[in-house]
């Protein structure tokens, strides 16, 4: 095991004792730091994060996002042993997901509805008064 995967485990243990989950980053982190080893890197780079954190394709950008945000969080626990460490920047990838475009209903379309639901057989219920 190497001395980044160590630092790894202690992060989690340290984090989860604090009463974070961490579900995700426990599942993406180990593969930053496989990766990094195996750019023999010896230690966190801005450059090398990014590039990881964008390494699966035909994904939403919130996922690169997520990653990123994930690998600053355990970059930041690192920059406190390794003053050498780079935390790489927020903000490369959005955040959230877009909303959708909400329909606005025409006031006829709106009619033809309500016509149609009319000529429904049985007809609708309405619920009974409480």
């Amino acid at each position: 095991m190497s001395e980044l995967s160590r630092h790894l485990e202690d992060y989690l243990r340290l984090r989860r004792a604090l009463g974070f989950k961490l579900e995700f980053p426990g599942l993406v982190l180990p593969s930053l730091c496989a990766y990094l080893e195996a750019a023999a890197a010896v230690t966190v780079t801005a450059e090398l994060t990014v590039a990881w954190a964008g390494l699966p394709r035909g994904v939403q950008p919130i996922t690169w996002a997520h990653r990123l945000g994930a690998a600053r969080g355990f970059a930041c626990y690192l920059k406190t042993i390794d003053p050498a460490t780079e935390v790489p920047p927020a903000g490369i990838w959005p955040s959230v997901t877009p909303r959708p475009q909400p329909c606005i209903w025409a006031d006829e379309d709106i009619r033809r509805l309500l016509a149609a639901a009319r000529a429904l057989r049985p007809p609708l219920r309405t619920c009974p008064p409480a």
